[in-house]
C-alpha cells in the first residue's frame, strides 16, 4: 500500500516537473490517510499547490490492495 500511495503522489508531481525535478513549491504539502481494512482500501487526501503556494487544490484517491 504504501508503493500504491507514493506512485500516487509521485504522478501528481509529474506534472510539474522542470528540468528533470519536482521544485520545492510544487510538491505535495499535506496528506491525510484513513484505511478501511474490511473493504480493503485506502482513501488518501492531498493538498497540492496550483497557483504558486498560496492557492492549494486538494486531490483525493481511494486505492485498493
Amino acid at each position: 500500500m504504501a508503493r500504491k500511495i507514493t506512485e500516487w503522489i509521485m504522478r501528481n508531481e509529474e506534472e510539474y516537473i522542470v528540468d528533470g525535478y519536482v521544485p520545492n513549491e510544487t510538491r505535495m504539502v499535506k496528506m491525510s490517510l484513513a484505511f478501511d481494512i474490511m473493504a480493503q482500501t485506502a482513501h488518501v487526501t492531498g493538498l497540492m499547490p496550483e497557483k504558486g503556494p498560496v492557492e492549494l487544490v486538494s486531490l483525493k484517491a481511494n486505492l485498493i490492495w
